[in-house]
């Protein structure tokens, strides 16, 4: 993907914020705007590598579940966890601006008004209770009583103290918040693709160090078809607000900043000691999103694009496929490929299958090859390369 378009995506999505606080026409806008951005954007041809391996199924029979899903029609993903780069939509915690953030907390700000009402009514909870001050608690609860009936300015420093146990709260609750990110991406079914089938590195690390295969697909009919916005309800604005998304990953050389994400947690632990029932308030519902769309540039040579899918079923297997909108026709449930690409080194018998399931297709299965004649460490079809070198080495009569 180019700089250029790369830059464009990062600014679209970052410069947008979905909240509780967002009016219906601001997340139409917003989506309308990513999903024209995406529709223009997205490349003709997006390639998949497949380790093609054979397994034995629960009958004992030989299946080789790469080659049985391109039957089928189906395209399988993984959640999160699964992934090779353990950085994966885990944002870091930036401790020292966070501590700034609470120094400029002021009297109105959301969280402190939570705390101040859960101690005017004697609700704080236990697990609070046991890190503050309590000294300090009844303090700043008399501070509020007398701001409230007798109009007595709240003692500054008696606030700077409350701020400071505000800190050390938060503190402790710091890794319940990295768990809880973790816990809701495994609620994303994510199919990974890139732009480029002659990746030696992808093959070796992909495809069953090139005995594997890769599968060419054209997404952009299926995505403009199967589109739509799924953000009219709040809860349901997680994948860019949009049903499937598809978009760029973002390669850079810092971590996503995941304070937002810290304050969103305990205003809901605050919100939720006040009354069990109340609503879940969300700062931002696309940044867990938007953290699964980053990657360290050590990646950006695989160049991906990411399907995004929710997790339909509580299956430990079928939780894995790609569940698309329902459509009036079964064939929006087909994903093809439009050609199959095998590996230098794939063994005869996966080799044999994939053609006869090519030939079944009507599809195009190429056969990957060594660029014996470059000085350049390049691989591509044999088709490509005999194109590449039939006038090097035609001999004239």
């Amino acid at each position: 993907m180019k700089r250029d378009l790369h830059e464009e995506f990062d600014n679209l999505i970052e410069k947008s914020i979905i909240s509780d606080l967002s009016t219906e026409e601001e997340k139409i806008k917003f989506i309308e705007e990513i999903s024209s951005w995406i529709l223009d954007n997205l490349p003709e041809r997006l390639f998949r590598y497949r380790a093609g391996r054979y397994s034995i199924d629960e009958n004992g029979d030989s299946i080789n579940y790469d080659i049985d899903s391109i039957v089928k029609g189906e395209i399988w993903g993984s959640i999160p966890s699964e992934f090779n780069d353990k950085f994966e939509g885990v944002p870091f915690l930036d401790i020292k601006e966070l501590m700034r953030e609470i120094d400029d907390f002021k009297l109105d700000n959301p969280m402190v008004l939570l705390m101040m009402e859960l101690i005017l009514n004697n609700n704080l909870p236990l697990e609070y209770r046991k890190i503050l001050d309590l000294t300090i608690v009844e303090n700043m609860k008399k501070n509020i009583k007398d701001y409230q009936e007798k109009g007595i300015k709240i003692d500054e420093n008696e606030f700077k103290r409350f701020k400071k146990e505000l800190k050390n709260f938060i503190l402790n609750i710091l890794s319940f918040s990295q768990v809880n990110i973790k816990q809701l991406n495994q609620f994303r079914n994510i199919v990974c693709f890139t732009t480029d089938y002659k990746s030696t590195l992808m093959w070796g690390h992909y495809a069953d160090s090139h005995k594997g295969f890769v599968l060419e697909y054209d997404l952009k009919d299926y995505i403009k078809k199967c589109l739509n916005i799924e953000c009219t309800l709040k809860n349901k604005c997680i994948n860019l607000g949009l049903k499937p998304l598809i978009a760029p990953i973002i390669y850079e050389e810092n971590r996503k900043q995941g304070n937002i994400y810290i304050f969103q947690e305990i205003l809901n632990k605050l919100n939720q000691s006040i009354n069990s029932t109340s609503s879940y308030i969300t700062l931002d519902y696309l940044f867990l999103t938007k953290c699964l769309l980053r990657k360290s540039k050590e990646w950006e040579y695989e160049d991906e694009w990411r399907l995004f899918s929710s997790i339909y079923s509580n299956n430990d297997i079928e939780k894995y496929k790609v569940v698309l909108p329902d459509k009036k026709s079964l064939d929006y449930n087909l994903i093809r490929p439009k050609a199959i690409y095998m590996g230098i080194d794939i063994p005869p018998k996966r080799k044999k299958d994939l053609q006869i399931l090519c030939k079944a297709l009507e599809i195009p299965c190429y056969q990957m090859a060594v660029d014996q004649y470059s000085d350049k460490f390049e691989i591509d079809t044999e088709e490509e390369l005999k194109k590449k070198y039939d006038n090097i080495f035609k001999i004239e009569n």
